[in-house]
């Protein structure tokens, strides 16, 4: 805006002001006409306060001012974390060369060094690299982002501002030696609850050098919540990329005036400048708030210091003339951005690099104070040229500076200012005691412009609204403005009435409307709007809730946020989506629990509460076996139990049968998994309510083979048992009567029994109502069977139709007999029996079945096995399930442990039999008699010695091996190790050797019992000196020897001799010494040497 200066006077040093009014006085003149003095601590110093006069001292406010109306992003900060590493004589991180090559590969891990703000605490947490660029690596912990959000956000730092950094401030180090810069994003811990300010990121000087706590390498830290939304399940990454621009200007600035050029740190007010210049390169909007915060914060209506960075205080007003200053001073040196990488290049500290720019581009006259007290007073007059203002740039003209209301003197830090109300600066007079840095800046309003029109006056304008309307002065120009831009104009009726169509505006957005004069062109102040929302979202409307949902889904206002609670607690929020519907995650609750819901709109407004009682979902499974069809009428069939969604109708899949492995219940719904495969897995067709299908328990009775004759009374055959009209194979089986149908197959469907065997070539099930056993004529059928005569005194015959032609089966019973051949004949079932596996050879005639106990009979295969006898009983046999006239061994008992070499096996019903070689004789055992030698066979090592026991005994190769038996006789009177022991088939064996070994020098296995033993150990081997006592006993070459081990046979002779000793022994309980005695090597019991 424009506004004429009638006068500017500028006092500094000694001169006195003298204000003879109570500030309340303006009120009695219209705000146009009151002047302003800017009063201003031009002291580098920023830790020198001086007075501004000896007046009453009000209250001045150092805490952050907080307006409902300014968006959340006002409120980010960074933190200034200072390393000094001269204190810890720290060094920078250099890269060691055999490392430099080892690349970090996404998905890797591992630990990074943060900052706990709420403690001032140093962490360690885990991150995922989830992204490797060409300049960055974007590190992510405990999934705050995803993959794809990574990757945007190190897209945007390799392809943006990576250069637009580089190229207008300065290069990073590389102590890491891998050429990438470290983004480590996670929700940085600082205290935020939902309002107020919060810490969108910082880089950390310390990590650059060799010490604790640092991470060696380029990085700089960003924040996920609240940085990048408030919804933690929808981030949006792009809200975090002007921090990036920041962060990575304080990590250059770092680098250059530190590290390149070995100097201090820049002054942080400057380096924060520069940082906010960063941000406003990258993307105008993004800085915007900074110059809504100077415009309504009370710190810098009382003072706040440029030079000084309160980190304990108000901080935010130091990023807004941080900021402010930094653009102030690329507008009036003329250089543009590049102004910021010609200080950073100058090799001086902060204020010599400013004055040095300051002279170069500028006046050699202007000292870096006074061009602080320039800046101040183009903060309040702003002027479209010169000295005092912005020169017009957009984002930097339409702001006011707030006033200092309180009372005076006050106390200002070097750089600090206040803008005081005066009624007419040219009756001041020279203030007493004032300080020596303090300049007097007077701006006489009066006689401006009377043209400058007043602020417009708005009518209420919320986000049902679209439309503005308000009064200015008849005639002025009214303009809208929405970050930065116009939206519209127009002027303002005869009336001063004005409307402009904006469209609906969501909430939050800020809107600024000016007056401009139409003659003179001098613009209002901006009234404000920011779009109010005082009319609640609607009641959430929420679909059904079970204790295994973990999504809560409904509908709800467009972008308002769901909260879910239980019991006051929060356990879920998130946004709803363009098309209306919400998505939350929560953790399952248990049925019973109510869930409270609400929605709030971005203006803070609450719905009213909808409340549902989560309600028992489990879909609990089990297998099943059932066979079903599906009824008449309308239903439906679904993906999943639960399910009305991707439902589909039944009608195309009636009239046939459906194998059901697979049922489940659901909110006390009982559903059946259909299939045409008798599978869980393969041939599905979906899920349906068991109400709307007729089904019976399915379960096998067995696949013995059996014969039926087609009945031709009715029915028919299909491709499964109980089949539908659409799993015909023959739909009447009248024209089949008499025909022969072989089964292999018997289920069981409810009370029913069917059958699947082979009719007139084809496979299909009958129901067991339409076939029977027999026929009206005579028919014989191959067979294969074994089977026992029951009795004695029952008629076998020559032939089935020939009974007359019979004899007795006295001498035919306690044998098996093989039936090859079976015969129907007047609904009466026969078996022709045979003593060989043969229907024509052998036989002995036909018997009724009813007189016959018989089973399937058929081989399994001739692999050769050996097996070895139980002794639990049982009896060897000339055939398969042999009877008494079959015996080959009566008794297996007597053969307990024996090889048996099977080279055949047979199945009769259940039973499995062997045939093989036993003890030299072939013959028949059942497998329940026999078993696998590492069943009965163990071997483990051991160390004893024994003696061969008098009495007949033998000698093994092998305890299982019992036809290698030789006798022991000659082996006796000698002792033996014994170094291995088995136990077969429930007897102990031990091996026998004349070594110490149980491979070398074994003379063979023998039972236990037919062995004297005693447990034998070292004991030491010390060398001792002992006297044979001459009172009896014998010396041997092994301890424990027996009269084929003597060395002396008797020791009486010896009496008194030296015996040398170098090895003990104990057998038992007993000591046995090995030594020297007369030149000879020998063992001796301890009962017979002394000391």
């Amino acid at each position: 805006m424009k506004i004429n200066i009638r006068l500017v006077v500028s006092f500094l040093g000694v001169l006195s002001l003298v204000i003879p009014f109570a500030i309340e006085t303006k009120a009695n003149l219209p705000e146009s006409e009151i002047d302003r003095v800017i009063i201003t601590n031009e002291s580098y110093d920023a830790y020198k306060t001086e007075s501004s006069g000896r007046f009453d001292l009000g209250k001045i406010n150092e805490n952050i001012t907080y307006d409902e109306k300014l968006p959340l992003e006002t409120y980010k900060i960074d933190m200034n974390l200072q390393f000094d590493p001269e204190e810890t004589k720290a060094t920078i991180h250099k890269p060691v060369k055999s490392l430099m090559r080892i690349a970090a590969v996404e998905g890797s891990t591992k630990n990074f060094w943060v900052v706990d703000f709420r403690t001032n605490k140093n962490v360690s947490i885990e991150a995922e690299l989830l992204y490797r660029g060409k300049k960055s690596e974007v590190w992510v912990h405990n999934n705050e982002i995803s993959s794809e959000q990574a990757k945007r956000m190190g897209e945007e730092f390799d392809n943006k501002i990576y250069p637009l950094i580089t190229q207008n401030f300065a290069e990073e180090s590389d102590v890491d030696g891998n050429g990438k810069v470290s983004i480590l994003a996670y929700d940085i811990q600082d205290n935020f609850n939902g309002f107020g300010t919060y810490v969108s990121g910082y880089f950390y000087n310390r990590d650059l050098y060799k010490t604790e706590h640092s991470n060696n390498a380029e990085i700089f830290y960003i924040d996920t919540y609240p940085t990048m939304g408030m919804d933690k399940s929808n981030f949006d990454v792009s809200k975090a990329f002007s921090t990036l621009a920041h962060e990575f200007q304080h990590m250059v600035n770092y680098n250059q005036n530190v590290i390149v050029e070995q100097g201090k740190a820049m002054d942080e007010w400057l380096d924060e400048a520069m940082s906010l210049a960063a941000e406003r390169m990258y993307s105008i909007d993004s800085i915007r708030n900074r110059v809504y915060y100077y415009e309504t914060s009370n710190s810098i209506a009382n003072g706040h210091s440029l030079l000084y960075w309160d980190e304990h205080g108000d901080v935010l007003a130091n990023y807004s003339l941080s900021y402010l200053f930094g653009q102030y001073l690329r507008v009036q040196l003329n250089q543009g951005d590049k102004i910021f990488k010609e200080i950073l290049k100058k090799d001086m500290p902060t204020k010599e690099a400013l004055q040095a720019v300051l002279n170069e581009n500028f006046d050699n006259n202007k000292s870096i104070e006074e061009f602080l007290s320039d800046f101040r007073q183009a903060l309040l007059v702003n002027e479209d040229e010169g000295l005092f203002g912005f020169k017009g740039e957009r984002g930097l003209t339409a702001f006011q500076t707030p006033i200092y209301s309180g009372k005076l003197p006050i106390q200002l830090r070097g750089g600090g200012s206040v803008v005081v109300p005066f009624e007419d600066v040219e009756q001041f007079e020279r203030p007493k005691d004032v300080g020596e840095s303090i300049s007097f800046r007077l701006i006489n309003q009066k006689g401006t412009d009377e043209n400058i029109p007043e602020t417009p006056e708005l009518d209420p304008f919320t986000e049902n609204d679209d439309t503005i309307r308000g009064y200015a002065v008849p005639g002025s120009i009214i303009t809208v403005y929405k970050d930065e831009e116009i939206v519209d104009t127009t002027i303002t009726d005869e009336n001063g009435r004005f409307e402009i169509f904006v469209g609906k505006q969501l909430p939050g957005t800020i809107l600024y409307i000016t007056a401009k004069d139409s003659v003179s062109g001098n613009e209002s102040v901006a009234a404000i709007i920011t779009v109010d929302n005082s009319t609640p979202p609607s009641k959430p409307i929420i679909n059904e809730v079970t204790n295994t949902t973990t999504i809560v889904t409904g509908k709800a206002d467009l972008k308002s946020i769901i909260k879910i609670t239980v019991g006051g607690q929060e356990i879920g929020s998130g946004t709803v989506k363009e098309d209306g519907t919400f998505e939350v995650d929560i953790p399952a609750q248990k049925a019973g629990t109510v869930l409270t819901l609400t929605a709030i709109d971005q203006a803070g407004n609450i719905s009213e509460v909808t409340k549902v009682t989560v309600i028992d979902g489990t879909i609990t499974e089990k297998s099943t076996s059932r066979l079903g069809h599906i009824k008449a009428g309308e239903s439906f069939i679904y993906p999943n139990p639960p399910g009305e969604v991707n439902k589909k109708s039944s009608e195309e899949y009636k009239n046939a049968v459906y194998y059901i492995k697979k049922e489940a219940t659901y909110k006390g719904e009982r559903y059946y998994l259909l299939s045409t495969l008798p599978s869980a897995v393969n041939g599905t067709i979906g899920w349906m309510k068991a109400s709307d299908v007729s089904s019976h328990v399915h379960a096998g009775v067995d696949r013995h083979r059996k014969t039926f004759y087609v009945k031709g009374t009715g029915g028919a055959g299909f491709d499964t048992a109980w089949g539908g009209s659409e799993n015909h194979v023959y739909p009447d089986l009248k024209p089949y009567k008499n025909e022969l149908f072989t089964v292999n197959l018997t289920e069981k469907v409810g009370n029913n029994i069917w059958y699947r065997g082979m009719l007139k070539g084809k496979q299909t099930w009958i129901h067991s109502s339409f076939v029977s056993e027999f026929t009206d004529s005579y028919v014989e059928l191959s067979t294969s069977r074994l089977g026992h005569i029951k009795a004695g005194n029952l008629p076998i015959y020559s032939s089935p139709f020939n009974t007359a032609d019979k004899k007795s089966s006295d001498s035919y019973t306690n044998s098996v007999y093989y039936i090859k051949k079976q015969a129907t004949y007047n609904k009466e079932l026969y078996y022709l029996l045979s003593n060989n596996p043969s229907s024509t050879s052998r036989t002995i005639g036909w018997m009724k079945a009813s007189d016959v106990s018989s089973h399937p009979h058929v081989g399994v295969d001739r692999k050769q096995r050996t097996l070895y006898i139980k002794g639990t009983g049982g009896a060897g046999f000339t055939r398969a399930w042999g009877g008494n006239e079959n015996h080959v061994y009566s008794d297996l008992k007597q053969l307990k442990g024996a090889e048996f070499n099977v080279n055949l096996t047979e199945k009769v019903g259940n039973n499995i039999w062997y045939r093989g070689m036993l003890n030299g004789k072939q013959t028949w055992i059942h497998n329940s008699y026999v078993t696998e030698l590492d069943k009965i066979y163990k071997e483990q090592s051991t160390s004893r010695l024994g003696h061969i026991k008098a009495g007949e005994s033998f000698l093994f190769t092998t305890p299982y091996n019992q036809e290698s038996a030789k006798s022991s006789e000659s082996y006796k009177n000698s002792v033996y190790y014994i170094k291995k022991q088995a136990n077969f088939n429930g007897t102990l064996y031990y091996l026998l050797s004349t070594r110490p070994s149980a491979t070398t020098g074994t003379i063979g296995w023998m039972k236990a019992l037919d062995v004297s033993s005693h447990v034998h150990k070292g004991h030491d081997r010390k060398q001792k000196t002992f006297i044979v006592k001459g009172n009896g006993g014998a010396g041997f070459d092994t301890a424990w020897g027996g009269s084929n081990n003597s060395v002396y046979a008797d020791l009486i002779p010896l009496k008194n001799a030296i015996f040398h000793v170098n090895l003990t022994e104990k057998v038992g309980n007993n000591i046995w010494y090995r030594g020297m005695l007369n030149g000879k090597q020998t063992w001796i019991h301890s009962s017979y040497v002394k000391k």
